[in-house]
């Protein structure tokens, strides 16, 4: 090979080099792993009545049991929809939690009774470690904006063992 023909494979690798290196950094600016998006995106995206059915609250005390039935009915259905949507992410148990804890319904049943769009406009890793994941977000509800932070503990497998969402402003 000449010095001209190596000349040009160097510079192909460097060229090669260069954007590998610039997709890397540019291509997934975030960071924010695909669970912790997913999570987001499906508690502060809305209205959505398959995470969110109006019909599984209920207030005990002035239900009759028909009533009872059809709230338990869209509770079960509602909790089927997050396994669906976002179960793959977490850990055994740790989906009935974020969801008992009013994490996962809180900014959709905000908008819901507000009747109300919810949107997620920006996700921003914060921290992320091998059991840790620190995400703030940007969401609106109507024309209001609001900033959380979404925290996730991770398992040894890498799935979500605990999560929850705090007001950041």
């Amino acid at each position: 090979m000449n010095k001209k023909s190596l000349l040009i494979v160097a510079a192909v690798i460097l060229v090669v080099l260069a954007a590998a290196l610039a997709w890397n950094f540019f291509g997934n600016q975030s960071g924010v792993s695909a669970g912790a998006e997913a999570v987001i995106r499906a508690a502060a995206t809305g209205p959505n009545t398959d995470l969110f059915d109006m019909a599984a609250m209920l207030q005990i005390s002035s239900a009759n049991e028909e009533e009872r039935a059809a709230a338990q009915e869209a509770s079960e259905k509602q909790m089927e929809n997050w396994q669906t949507a976002v179960g793959a992410y977490f850990a055994e148990g740790a989906l009935e939690q974020f969801i008992n804890n009013g994490y996962a319904t809180g900014y959709l049943a905000q908008a819901a009774v507000g009747d109300q769009t919810l949107a997620l406009k920006e996700l921003t890793l914060v921290e992320k470690t091998d059991n840790h994941e620190s995400v703030d977000f940007t969401y609106t509800i109507g024309e209001q904006e609001f900033q959380a932070r979404a925290e996730f503990s991770l398992g040894s497998d890498g799935l979500i063992s605990r999560a929850e969402f705090v007001a950041v402003s």
